[in-house]
């Protein structure tokens, strides 16, 4: 099981399969400064295609689990 990131405003997430242990300075959606973590999302996986990704640090507590499929 895996955290689902949000990835729009109707809900739709993907799964994280990779987040680093580095803290490191994101810009959120608002565009206001905070810290994070640089991820890798599974967009799909025929073929398999991985997105990179900032993670803000207050969220990841509010994101669902799910399984990933290879």
């Amino acid at each position: 099981m895996v955290p689902m990131v949000p990835i729009d405003d109707e809900g739709n997430t993907i799964p994280c399969i990779w987040r680093s242990h580095e803290v490191v300075e994101i810009t959120k959606k608002d565009g206001s400064k905070g810290r994070g973590n640089h991820c890798l999302l599974l967009a799909c996986k025929n073929p398999p295609l991985v997105l990179p990704a900032d993670v803000d640090l207050d969220a990841w507590p509010t994101f669902g689990e799910g399984p990933v499929e290879w």
